[in-house]
């Protein structure tokens, strides 16, 4: 097999790069919108929390907050989803002769690359299921 001319190598690593960063700037512009928009309903739950008819207000802001964070969870996922494809395509495609650098700086080891998503901010994402959840279930079995 003729190797691969080093021009068409750096090519498609600075796509392939160019598109990773393209993915970890959504993942991070995701963060900040979940971690905004919870950050909004747990201040709006602070503020109903005392009063006694906000029952169905507290219900509501928990059932967005589960609905918000999952959404956004899977969203995570798919950018992830993406970033991995790129890397299978990359050690797939590089030829044995190219010695530069890589396209993630620190690469999940393995073929089949399903360390990513254990990544933090997937399971912060879920993290927030989880409790929005646990408040749901108190508001709905001990405040009346």
């Amino acid at each position: 097999m003729e190797p691969v001319p080093v021009e068409i190598v750096h090519s498609h690593e600075a796509v392939v790069r160019e598109m990773i960063t393209r993915e970890d700037e959504l993942t991070n512009q995701r963060m900040l919108w979940m971690a905004a928009f919870n950050g909004l309903l747990f201040a709006a739950l602070g503020f109903a929390w005392e009063k006694s008819d906000a029952r169905f207000f507290e219900i509501v802001l928990s059932t967005l907050g589960i609905a918000s964070s999952f959404l956004n969870g899977l969203t995570l996922i798919s950018a992830m989803t993406a970033q991995r494809r790129l890397l299978l395509w990359w050690r797939k495609e590089v030829s044995n002769t190219y010695y530069g650098p890589g396209v993630m700086g620190l690469e999940p080891p393995g073929k089949r690359v399903y360390s990513v998503y254990f990544a933090p901010w997937i399971l912060l994402a879920f993290a927030f299921v989880v409790g929005w959840g646990a408040i749901l279930i108190y508001v709905c079995k001990y405040v009346h």
